[in-house]
């Protein structure tokens, strides 16, 4: 691979935030002239530095351009590193595995855009990669993208990888290798078969956790919890309607928080006279699935997060936030910022700070339109690291995007949440065959109940002492679930109608 990137740090300081220690912009230069990039995962290194690997634009059909580069404690470049190659794609990720070893993960290009992860060890001190190996692909699938891996005690992987070349296009597709080895020791094909993407994968004792989202049928998807064991099995997978006027749910990133119960973080897409529009959501899930709360997070006129992580006592998640401004023309223009939230145990979000990475105001409107949270994680010195992509304004005004990260202190946000109505449903006869009576403990609200597809099947507005009797004889036979939603939140309860 020969070096073709030049890469440079810029540090600009934020003196409206007094929580913020540094804010990098990692600019990229291609034979000279400023190009286009952005990150892909980032790690801190023992001496409190960090390493942030990413993607560069493309050469042609065949070549792509991937970085990492290695930043000190202050956020000052040490060393950069830049790759490419015929059939070269990306650089996926960077981490530590059980060793101690840095390692990336990478993507190779093979004809007809078939791909392949592999996955090698990065020196430190140069950047320079050895000791790579293969990943063996995933049954049916010729070509695959690299999501998520979590390395196991006996130093196999697992891996979550999206399908892009068979007729579960898009599908993710997830198998346990050991290094080395030509073959799997197991995949997951059922994960394939729903027809869903997943865009993150825990550890959680005998198993793994994935957050996603599942075609349901009719242009829709729904926000998706699963299970599988470390054998390869499914344990439980459930799908579960966050709202009925939305078309597309999808849970983005998912965090253990210790007591048996799961965050998750996403978003909610509806088509409105083709326009798109996505409202940031959270959700706390319990242990075997369930959906304990649901709530939308509505900053300006929508936006969506990525990650989310647990530090201390709370948790934090970052992604991005829309507004509409008015161009130097008087029409209106959407442009997104980065924004970070604190959330607490019940999934009660409030925004913690905006942060505008590169966005600038010249004669009193906005120049460039995109700031965006990728992800975040706790520094050893119990500070936040987030990084995203931002907005360059270049000399002549044009506008390109390009990796940002900031280091700050932990905001502390309180989130007081109003009472919720969680596990106030009482629902009996459970199962039913013709009337369901439904108890929501007084409370008022919009009462919803969808079948296990995220179909509505029925909906009313519950005022005064909330009870309803519900005739269900026309139901099919099957699990439903009914949600009350009112300003507190929501709660839900599951009933099987026989």
């Amino acid at each position: 691979m020969k070096k073709l990137l030049h890469l440079a740090v810029l540090c600009m300081f934020f003196s409206a935030q007094a929580q913020t220690t540094w804010e990098k912009k990692l600019i990229l230069y291609y034979n000279g002239k400023l190009s286009a990039g952005e990150p892909t995962g980032m790690v801190e290194t023992p001496d409190k530095g960090f390493i942030i690997s990413g993607k560069g634009l493309p050469l042609s059909e065949n070549i792509w351009t991937g970085f990492v580069y290695k930043i000190n404690a202050s956020g000052d470049s040490v060393w950069s590193k830049t790759y490419t190659a015929t059939g070269f794609r990306r650089i996926a990720n960077v981490f530590y595995n059980n060793n101690g070893k840095l390692m990336i993960a990478m993507e190779t290009l093979i004809p007809n855009k078939k791909h392949n992860i592999v996955f090698a060890e990065l020196n430190e001190n140069t950047g320079d990669t050895s000791n790579s190996f293969l990943v063996p692909k995933p049954n049916n699938a010729d070509g695959y993208q690299y999501t998520k891996h979590i390395e196991l005690a006996d130093g196999s992987y697992v891996v979550l990888a999206r399908d892009i070349s068979t007729g579960y296009e898009n599908a993710s597709h997830m198998f346990r290798f050991m290094p080395g080895s030509t073959t799997q020791m197991w995949a997951a094909d059922s994960l394939a078969k729903r027809v869903g993407t997943y865009f993150d994968m825990i550890y959680d004792n005998d198993g793994v956790i994935l957050s996603g989202s599942i075609n349901t049928g009719h242009d829709r998807t729904s926000y998706t919890i699963s299970k599988y064991g470390l054998e390869g099995t499914s344990r439980w997978h459930k799908t579960f309607a966050v709202a009925s006027d939305y078309r597309r749910t999808n849970a983005r990133s998912l965090v253990a928080t210790g007591d048996g119960k799961y965050i998750t973080v996403g978003d909610k897409f509806e088509t409105v006279d083709g326009v798109h529009s996505a409202t940031s959501a959270t959700a706390v899930v319990s242990q075997n699935g369930d959906s304990v709360y649901y709530t939308s997070v509505e900053p300006y006129q929508g936006g969506t997060l990525n990650s989310v992580i647990k530090m201390g006592g709370g948790y934090y998640a970052v992604g991005k936030a829309f507004r509409t401004v008015k161009d130097a023309n008087g029409q209106n223009r959407t442009i997104t910022f980065m924004t970070l939230y604190a959330i607490n145990a019940s999934g009660k979000a409030t925004k913690a700070q905006d942060f505008d990475f590169g966005l600038t105001v010249k004669n009193g409107f906005y120049q460039g339109t995109v700031a965006d949270g990728r992800d975040l994680l706790a520094s050893t010195d119990g500070e936040l690291v987030v990084y995203g992509v931002g907005t360059f304004v270049m000399p002549d005004s044009s506008t390109l995007q390009g990796p940002y990260i900031v280091k700050m202190k932990a905001p502390t946000v309180s989130v007081n949440e109003k009472q919720r109505v969680h596990n106030s449903l009482k629902l009996f006869p459970n199962p039913c065959t013709d009337n369901l009576f439904i108890n929501t403990s007084g409370n008022s609200g919009k009462l919803i109940i969808y079948n296990m597809l995220g179909q509505e099947v029925y909906s009313d507005i519950l005022i005064g002492t909330g009870n309803k009797n519900v005739d269900v004889k026309h139901f099919s036979q099957g699990t439903y679930m009914v949600q009350l939603v009112n300003s507190h939140g929501v709660s839900t309860a599951k009933f099987i109608k026989n």
